[in-house]
């Protein structure tokens, strides 16, 4: 009998997130920001509806920047990680530094799981960029500042500009026949 081995390099918890630059990388996330990491807890949640308990990791971030979703600046948001090994684990040297986050929420993977929608969450793969990675942490902000830019502008356009165009065409005809009318008489 012959055995033979392969040597060969096993990488686990391998997730390379989408590049914050190419278009629709924010996409998936109910929230996009800035925030300082404020605390890390790390424990357990139990799930009464199918008695399964999670190891979770909890960071509290506070809000200094949002570029997506209904986060305010100076807000505390806790961000979850389910599970053990494959996630994005901040350390002791990780407190009181600025992270962009992109964090999302899901219902329950299967059936019998139970439902995690109430959790803003992130994982290995989710959007997490430290101000420690330079200079991937400031190209970073300048695009998300630029969409929130873009964005604003849209919004502004759609909400505002259009409407006042349409109102003030509106009150220039209004305007106009009033006055036809007083020469007229």
């Amino acid at each position: 009998m012959l055995f033979v081995m392969v040597s060969k390099i096993a990488y686990a918890c391998i997730c390379l997130p989408t590049p914050i630059a190419e278009e629709g990388s924010t996409d998936g996330y109910e929230v996009v920001f800035k925030g300082e990491l404020i605390e890390i807890n790390r424990t357990e949640i139990h799930f009464e509806e199918t008695n399964d308990t999670f190891p979770v990791e909890i960071n509290s971030y506070a809000i200094e920047k949002s570029f997506k979703g209904a986060t305010m600046v100076g807000d505390t948001l806790e961000i979850y990680q389910f599970g053990i090994g494959c996630t994005n684990g901040r350390g002791l040297t990780d407190l009181n530094s600025s992270f962009i986050i992109g964090a999302f929420r899901h219902k329950a993977a299967h059936e019998d799981w139970p439902d995690l929608s109430e959790f803003l969450q992130a994982n290995l793969c989710s959007l997490s960029i430290s101000e420690n990675d330079e200079p991937s942490y400031s190209d970073g902000i300048s695009i998300l500042l630029e969409r929130s830019e873009l964005a604003f502008r849209k919004d502004f356009q759609d909400k505002f500009a259009i409407p006042l165009v349409v109102l003030l065409a509106t009150c220039i005809t209004v305007f106009t026949m009033f006055f036809l009318r007083s020469d007229l008489k």
